[in-house]
């Protein structure tokens, strides 16, 4: 599943001391566990994934630790719940 892979790869550069945790990538991540739980529903049958939404977070978190995906601040707006 790529959005726990991005979400994961985040998590992980914040951990390493690799990026630096903005209010901007706060407000993202916390998003981004709304769309996490939802992949967890929708495994267990209880909800369907947003797939458009799902993909727009994960360009969004990608955007804070590959240069190359965009900027961070432009792509964390992505539609919000």
């Amino acid at each position: 599943m790529r959005f726990a892979h991005v979400f994961e790869t985040l998590l992980d550069a914040l951990r390493s001391n690799k990026v630096e945790l903005t209010p901007d990538m706060a407000e993202t991540l916390l998003r981004a566990a709304d769309v996490l739980a939802d992949h967890v529903q929708a495994a267990r049958g209880a909800a369907v994934v947003e797939e458009e939404r799902s993909a727009e977070m994960a360009r969004a978190l990608e955007a804070y630790t590959d240069p190359g995906a965009g900027s961070p601040r432009a792509t964390s707006r992505a539609r919000r719940r």
